[in-house]
């Protein structure tokens, strides 16, 4: 998977939080099954303890954690 791709993937599984899918796909102008997979995605690389995916989301993390 391309890194503008996966990038946009991690954002959608944060987007999410509290969100619909369609309110998500809205806001990246993409279809809601967009979101849908990408959120499935993100999660089941987390599972298995994907490195990278996992590097990113807790750098992510510890920024907004500054806000």
């Amino acid at each position: 998977m391309g890194k503008v791709a996966t990038a946009r993937q991690i954002s959608f599984w944060f987007a999410r939080r509290g969100r619909t899918y369609m309110a998500m796909a809205k806001m990246f102008n993409r279809h809601h099954a967009t979101g849908i997979h990408a959120v499935k995605t993100v999660n089941n690389r987390l599972s298995v303890g994907d490195p990278e995916t996992t590097r990113v989301v807790e750098e992510v993390e510890r920024e907004l954690a500054k806000t």
